[in-house]
């Protein structure tokens, strides 16, 4: 289990045909744990995931820091990509969309709205009434 990143280039030959190639790769780190850990209590429930010990990261840092990434599963109505971020230098979010999870009441999209109850008054003044 990792995360990569990797880069694609074209390359035309002249004569129509075009061929595609990995121009550079990085891992993006190696998965931590097999636990899950489950995020409730925000106001965006999701499963994380954390994956560690990446490429060395080839930004000028002191640390020497590697390559690190946090996968965010979400209910959504397809399996999909919502997002992916690089929130810090070298540690990328990922954000996922899948339907596996709606089905648990935890996860489930829950509506935003709430009824409102609107009552007219009559002896208000209207708008534009002067």
């Amino acid at each position: 289990k990792h995360a990569r990143q990797f880069h694609v280039e074209v390359d035309d030959d002249g004569q129509g045909r075009k061929t595609h190639r990995v121009a550079a790769e990085f891992s993006l780190g190696r998965a931590v744990t097999d636990d899950l850990l489950v995020v409730l209590d925000d106001g965006d429930p999701h499963v994380q995931l954390e994956y560690e010990d990446g490429t060395p990261c080839d930004v000028d840092r002191a640390d020497n820091a590697k390559r690190a990434t946090t996968v965010r599963l979400k209910c959504g109505s397809a399996q999909a990509f919502l997002s992916v971020v690089e929130d810090r230098t070298c540690h990328y979010v990922f954000t996922l969309l899948t339907p596996l999870l709606c089905a648990h009441p935890d996860f489930a999209n829950k509506p935003d709205a709430r009824p409102v109850r609107c009552d007219a008054l009559d002896d208000l003044p209207r708008l534009g009434d002067a």
